[in-house]
């Protein structure tokens, strides 16, 4: 099957049928996936990714060369097959980081107050070790990585290529981590509480961090130094801190209390265009379009009933219609064979390996050193190592600015989905003898035994609250 077969008219609607059939393509074949890796007790998120990844060249195009053309690399009238190629890909592409400027912005959402009732010592301690420790190792890792490919520069360990390994090697998931917790129904309880404000502590430091290498990365780019895009950073972050935050959460209290809790079709074309503007200052300054969203939620995430009615709104588009782009668009651009051609299968082993052990091992560590049990304190080092989709975020944004080489973004792509699949099972493991033994097994996901009265239950006012402290974006 050829592509011109499919797509033989030579006008504009050439392209709107092209994208339109890859995002069908793209829907169908990620909710099939999910439903899939559900039934094997790993999120929705793992399928969708794996979609992604069967549709690019790592499986199909490798396979079935001619469909994968036909679908993704369509002949376009009066362009070269790489110019029609390229120009179909960043259509999609923009698609897919639409999409991430409103997951960033839901995420932003979610980091706020709530998972610090217990105070702040337990969780900083736990997020400032596993990030300090997997960046100086990364850093190492990624030279190495960065010199085979003949990637550094005059940097050293500052080159691009560098600086992103070493992200990845410390980013949590937040997303990810509070679906599987919701998943397991171990929400209410302390450890997760705990394990969620440690990983709302890491997304926003490694936000910030990425935000300053991206600024790094661009400096030449933007016509600016470094000095002075760590200053325009400041200043951004100081606006929606001292100006964003008060005055727009002073506005959308008023539009709230108005709406009784509803925000009307003006007030939300306000929100969705200081969404964009400030996607596009951030993007602007040599940030990145995708921390001006992040920060935006941050600085609104304390008005009452704001992040509920937000995910009311954009869960389900986000969800169910751009993160399967999004994934595809990364599978799309994601060659593991590539990968294997750079760095032999025993070395990107030892690099997943050291990934894993990197961030495990300090957080494990730190939580012991707070006062949990070595048995919590392992499940603890487990769910930080969540990489899930922010991994993948990560690896995307090294890609978009050209810091990371095709091999290198396969091989933190595959980082990000091997630490994910690994967080369930590893969990089930180890929450034996743990507050969260007695409501595993009443959910099925643990073998059903006879628990004694003492072992830790959660009770109906107990579950009810759970319920309603469940992120926004989150809930079901």
């Amino acid at each position: 099957m050829g592509g011109a077969a499919l797509f033989a008219v030579g006008d504009g609607e050439v392209l709107v049928r092209a994208v339109l059939l890859q995002i069908v393509v793209i829907l169908v074949a990620a909710r099939a996936a999910a439903v899939v890796v559900r039934r094997l007790g790993q999120p929705a998120v793992v399928g969708e990714f794996l979609a992604g990844l069967a549709l690019g060249p790592s499986l199909l195009g490798r396979w079935q060369p001619e469909l994968f053309a036909a679908l993704f690399r369509p002949p376009l009238a009066g362009m070269t097959p790489e110019q029609s190629a390229l120009l179909v890909e960043q259509v999609l592409g923009f698609t897919a980081h639409l999409g991430l400027i409103f997951l960033l912005f839901l995420v932003g959402l979610e980091v706020d107050g709530r998972y610090f009732r217990r105070g702040w010592g337990q969780p900083v301690a736990i997020a400032g070790v596993g990030l300090l420790l997997p960046l100086l190792v990364g850093l190492p890792v990624g030279y190495g990585l960065a010199w085979e490919e003949g990637a550094i520069g005059e940097e050293g360990l500052l080159s691009p290529a560098v600086l992103f390994v070493a992200a990845a090697f410390a980013i949590t998931a937040l997303p990810v981590l509070a679906r599987i917790l919701i998943d397991l129904g171990v929400l209410g309880t302390h450890l997760a509480r705990l394990a969620l404000a440690s990983a709302a502590i890491t997304d926003g430091a490694m936000w910030c961090l990425l935000a300053g290498i991206t600024a790094w990365v661009n400096r030449r780019e933007v016509g600016m130094g470094f000095g002075q895009s760590l200053l325009f950073l400041a200043t951004f972050v100081l606006v929606m801190a001292f100006v964003i935050r008060p005055w727009g959460g002073k506005y959308l209290r008023r539009a709230l209390q108005r709406g009784e809790g509803r925000l009307s079709l003006p007030v939300w074309t306000v929100l969705l265009l200081l969404l964009l503007l400030s996607a596009y200052t951030a993007s602007g300054m040599g940030i990145h379009a995708w921390f001006g969203a992040f920060a935006l939620g941050v600085a609104l995430a304390g008005v009452p009933g704001f992040p509920a009615e937000a995910a009311a709104r954009l869960r389900t588009l986000t969800q169910g219609f751009f993160l399967p782009i999004f994934f595809a668009y990364a599978g799309l651009r994601t060659d593991v064979f590539v990968m294997l051609d750079v760095w032999s299968g025993p070395v990107c082993l030892g690099v997943l390996a050291a990934a894993a052990l990197v961030k495990w091992v300090p957080c494990t560590l730190a939580a012991r050193w707070q006062g949990l049990s070595w048995r919590e304190a392992a499940l603890m080092g487990s769910l930080m190592n969540t990489r899930g989709l922010m991994g993948l975020v990560v690896a995307s944004m090294g890609r978009d600015v050209g810091a990371l080489s095709p091999g290198l973004f396969a091989l933190l792509v595959l980082m990000a989905e091997i630490m994910t699949l690994l967080t369930t099972p590893l969990v089930l493991l180890l929450a034996r003898g743990t507050e969260w033994e007695a409501p595993l097994r009443t959910s099925g996901w643990l073998r059903p035994q006879s628990v004694p009265a003492a072992a830790t239950s959660v009770s109906a006012s107990e579950a009810i609250t759970s319920v309603s402290e469940v992120p926004p974006m989150m809930k079901k």
